[in-house]
């Protein structure tokens, strides 16, 4: 059996406290550590179940959409033509899709994603790409 290593670092055949090198101080991360790992497991858990409830729910208005098509396209209805100021359309056919997305926003007063979707629109049926 080997000798046994006391604080002190002397040999004795009964020491009073065993100091590994090793684990000398190694207790006081352990605690915290095994604490914090169930901890971000369950919040990983509650966000991926967060972001399923949305992708379900982004995936059953897809589904409404689709139908909604159908139903108009089987009734002859076609979705309404935005009213578009002129200057809208004048930078829109220049190329100049940005500006015209400004132009939108200016005289609608709707928010940016609106005004970009309303102008891409614009474009798609204008064939202007």
């Amino acid at each position: 059996m080997p000798p046994m290593v006391t604080e002190a670092g002397g040999d004795e055949s009964e020491p009073e406290h065993l100091v590994s090198p090793v684990f000398n101080g190694a207790m006081e991360w352990v605690v915290p550590f095994a604490v914090m790992v169930p901890l971000v497991l369950l919040a990983l858990v509650a966000a991926g179940g967060r972001r399923t409830t949305v992708d379900r729910q982004a995936q059953k208005l897809a589904a409404v959409e689709r139908k909604l098509d159908l139903i108009m396209a089987h009734l002859g209805i076609s979705e309404p033509e935005p009213d578009v100021p002129g200057a809208v359309l004048q930078e829109l056919l220049a190329g100049r899709k940005i500006q015209a997305i400004k132009e939108y926003r200016d005289a609608t007063g709707v928010g940016l994603k609106e005004a970009k979707d309303a102008v891409e629109f614009l474009a798609r049926q204008r064939g202007l790409g």
